[in-house]
């Protein structure tokens, strides 16, 4: 670039430096003519040198600018192709601004396309200063024009400059002009994101415009330029937005973005999938940030790039090795010198990712070919030296490798260590593995080992685990024999070796243990030992998906202690920070001599564990004996969707634990009903009972009533209290009108045919009235043919004539769901439907209470509710649930007000998760033997947090239940753990699951759903609209739009799901 331009006289020479185009015959006379050599040396150094030129060509005239563009004819003169002739192939081109005095002489006809000229400007940029620059705006450090090493995030890259030189004039003379006439296509020339229209209709037609620059090219040119264009004009705001929301900091996004490059380059002939799995593999923390921040349009994006380079990859692979990574670090570098993304948006992460992009495919693109001496030097220099020593003790199956503790990377890894010059090394492998050996084995050369020989060198590019960017490696492998004579079995080595280093920490491994990266003890082997002997051949290599995972668990203390009977043993349970990405990670406890596990501890479901991840475990054992070894068996999914197993067993040992001073005996009961030995807890639902006294009572012609609602709602309990608690005994022993209820749960009856079941249910009837003193004689058989309901009829017309006068015989049938699936499998005959109807119409002395969950209002029930009325039971009060808090324990513990307001809004009346927490709260103060007998709200914050974790097994239960489409809209409302909202609008919810490509009327019905089940709730809103009349003053009459708001009807379901199963992974 020339700025104070003037046109001089063609013989003109007063000037720093003369370039005529005639002093140019060949292409190769372009690289090594020493002027232009000379003019980037100086404006390196800042200098701005006079340059004349002379009779190079006008190519472009920008008269507003007061620019003109020149440039040579050498394609034209000496074709390399026939179809690369003409002057659009230019070889060298200059921008000459010119001086206001010079600027008029763009309108004369002389400064047309074609007509040679000669002028005079200052050097102002040349191509390295103008890339140099960029690279110095990007990095925020000052480009070292000497280096052709450049550090870009812990990564080393050749420099661009260097690499553009290589590329242009040594590797690209060979491997990219000369081919040309073979791939020579017409190109668009100038494919970037604003000349590809997508029309808007169901078949997506794609169309491509501005053909201006359309001619003969490279095939993979447009490919290149548009996978470029793509990451500096959309990509780029994946990565901007990560980094302004403090997601990310500059360094890991530029780490990200490198990763992405290097896992492209590595997965071109893999599909997108197992694209996605092996950029999660090397850092699945990353990926799931961005997936989570972007669902579905990260990875849309990451697809479109994924495809260009499959595009490229399907035309010709053994071209796409060589050519691929050449065309798209050349538009990498055209992209950097693009004054327009220094501009907002684009500054700084467009040019950010071109030059990530650059020098990822620059580093690929003189892989594997003939490179110059001077480049092969830089490259061999980029490499991380190292020295290893092999030594292995047997023969055959039986032969073993000497492995030493690596304390920086927490794993077994080969004798040996870097090269270190600072150290004594002189560069030299063999200096550093007698250094290595004497420091790790306490060896001395020549006394105590010989290098029998070195093997071939090993280069390996690897990801480093520590600094998270891909570097390449170069090994020297070193064959050690020991002195004074080589041990042949492991018990020669431990006499040999315990001569040297009684506290050593090297150990003989197997082959099998290396290809499975663990040791016998469960330590890990690095991946580095495993490569190295694969390159030499000592061992064969494991297929990926042969691989064994294996988790670590560790108890945090072998003694337990047991107090009323049950003890909680803690542990850890750790994937390694060398392992990849484990989900669905499920816990089973198996069952053993020396315990029995309690119900909420025998299968416990842990999510996912990123590589490092540490997950507490708690458990809660009964122990039958005084030592017990502990079995688990995990089972968990790598990100390929390979299934794993794996047992581990711990010994324990339980200790009694002295009572405390205080302690109080727990009177909630969790997960069981309320039995009448346990009626005091029993509390509310005085509605429920007066509305079946309303119904039973006094009536000549009693109704069939059908009680619905959750699980673990409080149905069971209150159906106990009817039938023989204090809380039923008005009804049934009411004056003049007794009823005898009788209770029977369907589920002890699953799995009996229609004879069984009736025989049954006599005898439950029996039972019933004998403890009333009434006796019935049973029958001694039940027939298998169609007369069994008119033997039943026979049974109840006994029943009746033993009644007493105005009795009423109440048949409360619990778990009634189970009957439908007795029928759905053959044991019930389908006609028990229509003949329990006939029974609610026509038996005056009989009636029935129906029980069931939710699904009782569904068709198939249709039948027999026609006949009856219904009643949901739902959560308990605020009143009746600070009685259930507060009363079982009072005045020996006393809540707060606001530790009871956060039960309730944790539980909101629910009985089961009321009685839950409370019953924890008393359990954690008489396993502290606290003195205080105050519970605070911070204890029940705490103890809602452990719920989550450890006690979350109906939790589960909801959830498994849901839909797919009710579980996202579940997460849609959840918020954060930490946080939640009072409502959210339809609409809103909507919005959130625009990834989950579900329907507005699906989002309905799935809303209406949850709600019938009571885990959402419904607000209805208002909302004002005024319009203003077009005359002055005027307004129409107000309108009310009518929505409404949804919200998690508890705030333990929503903490619950806000943290096991966020809105961002469901997508």
């Amino acid at each position: 670039t020339l700025a104070d331009a003037v046109l001089v006289e063609p013989d003109e020479m007063e000037a720093d430096f003369v370039v005529s185009a005639e002093s140019f015959n060949t292409l190769s006379a372009v690289p090594g003519n020493p002027t232009l050599q000379k003019v980037n040396q100086a404006a390196r150094k800042g200098e701005e040198p006079s340059l004349i030129l002379h009779g190079f060509e006008v190519a472009e005239v920008d008269s507003r600018e007061g620019t003109i563009y020149l440039h040579d004819d050498l394609m034209a003169r000496y074709p390399i192709s026939s179809l690369l002739k003409d002057k659009n192939h230019p070889i060298m081109r200059f921008k000459v601004h010119l001086q206001d005095a010079d600027q008029s002489w763009l309108a004369h006809p002389a400064f047309r396309r074609g007509k040679r000229v000669s002028v005079r400007g200052r050097v102002v940029a040349t191509q390295e200063t103008i890339i140099g620059d960029n690279i110095t705006e990007v990095t925020g450090r000052p480009f070292d024009y000497d280096s052709d090493v450049l550090e870009l995030a812990s990564g080393r890259f050749i420099s661009p400059i260097a690499n553009v030189r290589s590329l242009l004039w040594e590797v690209g003379r060979e491997d990219m002009i000369v081919p040309i006439p073979q791939l020579s296509p017409v190109v668009h020339g100038d494919l970037n994101t604003s000349n590809i229209l997508v029309e808007v209709s169901e078949e997506m037609p794609l169309w491509l415009i501005d053909f201006s620059d359309a001619r003969p090219g490279h095939v993979y040119f447009d490919l290149a330029k548009l996978e470029v264009e793509f990451r500096t004009h959309v990509l780029y705001r994946l990565y901007k937005e990560m980094v302004d929301e403090g997601i990310w900091d500059v360094d890991t996004a530029t780490k990200f973005a490198l990763l992405v490059e290097n896992v492209l380059m590595l997965t071109a002939v893999d599909d997108f999938p197992e694209f996605i799995t092996t950029l999660r593999d090397y850092q699945p923390e990353w990926y799931d940030n961005l997936y989570t921040q972007f669902p579905l349009y990260s990875e849309n994006l990451l697809y479109f790039l994924h495809s260009l380079r499959q595009i490229a990859e399907t035309y010709s692979p053994e071209r796409f090795k060589y050519h691929y990574p050449v065309a798209v670090f050349f538009q990498s570098i055209s992209a950097l010198k693009f004054k327009r993304l220094d501009d907002a948006p684009w500054h700084p992460w467009a040019k950010r990712l071109a030059l990530c992009t650059a020098v990822v495919a620059g580093k690929q693109a003189i892989e594997g070919v003939d490179r110059p001496p001077e480049l092969d030097d830089v490259y061999s220099g980029m490499r991380q030296r190292s020295a290893f020593a092999v030594i292995t003790v047997g023969s055959g199956g039986d032969r073993k490798y000497l492995v030493q503790w690596n304390e920086n990377w927490n794993m077994y890894n080969l004798v040996g260590g870097r090269l270190n010059n600072v150290k004594g090394d002189k560069d030299s492998f063999a200096r550093a593995i007698q250094r290595e050996l004497q420091v790790e084995l306490g060896l001395v050369s020549p006394k105590d080992y010989r290098i029998v020989r070195e093997y071939k060198p090993v280069y390996q590019r690897q990801f480093s685990r520590r600094e998270f960017v891909f570097k390449d490696y170069e090994f020297r492998v070193f064959q050690i024999e020991l002195l004074p004579r080589h041990p042949i079995t492991p018990e020669e080595y431990e006499w040999y070796a315990n001569r040297f280093d009684t506290e050593r920490e090297n150990i003989l491994v197997s082959r099998a243990e290396i290809e499975r990266l663990r040791t016998t003890e469960n330590l890990p082997i690095s991946e580095t030992t495993r490569m190295i002997l694969q390159e030499l051949g000592e061992i064969t290599a494991v297929d990926s998906d042969d691989m064994l995972l294996s988790l670590e668990f560790e108890l945090e203390n072998d003694e337990v202690v047991v107090s009323r009977g049950r003890g909680q043993v803690l542990g850890r349970l750790t994937n390694p920070r060398y392992g990849g990405l484990v989900e669905n990670v499920t816990l089973e406890v198996l069952p053993a001599n020396g315990y029995e596990t309690e119900q909420d501890s025998a299968v416990l479901q842990l999510g996912k564990l990123n590589a490092g991840d540490v997950c507490p475990i708690s458990l809660w054992l009964q122990p039958k004996e005084k030592h017990a070894r502990l079995k688990l068996r995990f089972t968990f999914y790598d990100a390929r969707g390979k299934e794993y197993r794996q047992t581990v067993e711990k010994s324990l040992e339980f200790k009694t634990n002295t009572r405390a001073l205080f302690h109080i005996d727990n009177p909630y009961v969790v997960g069981k009903p309320l039995t009448p030995a346990s009626e005091d807890l029993y509390v509310g639902r005085e509605d429920v009972f007066m509305w079946i006294e309303e119904n039973l009572l006094g009536k000549t012609q009693p109704h069939t009533l059908i009680l619905y609602g959750q699980r673990r709602m409080g149905k069971t309990s209150t159906l106990y209290q009817l039938v023989g608690g204090r809380r039923g005994q008005t009804i049934r022993e009411y004056p003049g009108y007794p009823i005898f209820p009788v209770y029977i749960d369907l589920q002890r009856l699953a799995g009996c045919d229609t004879p069984e079941f009736m025989a049954r249910l006599s005898q439950q009837i029996i039972r019933n009235l004998a403890r009333r003193g009434i006796k019935i004689t049973p029958r001694e058989s039940w027939s298998a043919n169609g007369t069994i309901f008119g033997q039943f009829d026979e049974f109840l017309d006994q029943v009746e004539e033993k009644l007493p006068q105005n009795g009423l015989l109440v048949l409360v049938i619990d778990e009634l769901e189970q009957m439908q699936a007795s029928i759905e499998n053959g044991r019930l005959n389908p006609d028990i439907l229509p003949y329990l109807r006939s029974l609610m119409q026509h038996r005056t002395q009989l009636t029935f209470i129906l029980v069931g969950t939710n699904q009782l209002m569904e068709d198939y029930w249709s039948t027999i509710f026609h006949v009856g009325i219904s009643r949901e039971i739902g959560a308990l009060s605020r009143e009746d649930t600070e009685c259930l808090i507060r009363e079982p324990v009072s005045p020996m513990i006393q809540y707060d007000d606001l530790a009871v307001d956060r039960i309730w809004l944790a539980a909101r009346g629910h009985p089961y998760f009321s009685q839950l927490l409370c019953h924890r709260l008393i359990s954690a103060v008489n396993l502290e033997g606290r003195h205080s007998k105050i519970i605070t709200i911070t204890e029940v914050r705490d103890m809602i947090n452990l719920v989550i974790d450890e006690d979350d097994s109906h939790l589960q239960h909801l959830w498994n239940e849901s839909s797919r489409e009710e579980q996202f809209i579940l997460a849609s409302l959840a918020g954060t753990q930490e946080v939640g909202e009072e409502n959210v609008s339809r609409s809103e919810v909507l919005s959130r699951l625009r990834g989950a490509s579900i329907e507005d009327d699906t989002v309905r019905m799935a809303l209406s759903r949850l709600e019938t089940r009571r885990l959402v709730t419904r607000t209805p809103v208002e909302r004002q609209i005024q319009r203003r009349l077009s005359q002055p003053g005027g307004w129409q009459p107000t309108l009310v739009s009518k929505d409404y708001a949804y919200s998690i009807s508890f705030d333990l379901l929503r903490k619950w799901v806000a943290k096991k199963h966020p809105l961002g992974s469901l997508l």
